[in-house]
């Protein structure tokens, strides 16, 4: 009967860091990995609204006039989404340089 004080404080502090640990996570989850994935879906639907609406701009006539303020005023909006979405990303200048733009230099050349 001796070892029951022992093995209750045991599992005790086996529940309490395991809260934790998940508490942590959900943090982590909500303030940076959400925003994140956010953004990079702003981005993903910038990216296809410039291929949906790339004959506009690649071929623009008097005929479309009508189409291309429709367009203007889809990258309108879409862009003020984008700047809302990269203000709430905590620790934005971090992500910024260490996630998003953290290329090599040879891969830039490549992709010109």
């Amino acid at each position: 009967m001796t070892k029951l004080p022992e093995i209750i404080l045991t599992s005790t502090f086996a529940v309490f860091g395991g809260v934790v640990v998940f508490v942590l996570g959900q943090v982590a989850v909500k303030f940076f990995i959400e925003p994140i994935q956010e953004v990079w879906r702003a981005i993903g639907e910038i990216a296809d609204s410039l291929i949906f609406y790339a004959d506009l701009h690649a071929n623009p006539g008097p005929f479309a006039c009508e189409k291309r303020m429709v367009a203007s005023e889809s990258f309108r909006r879409q862009a003020s989404q984008l700047k809302g979405k990269t203000s709430v990303v905590a620790w934005d200048r971090f992500w910024a340089f260490y996630v998003f733009y953290w290329r090599n230099q040879e891969q830039d050349l490549e992709m010109c």
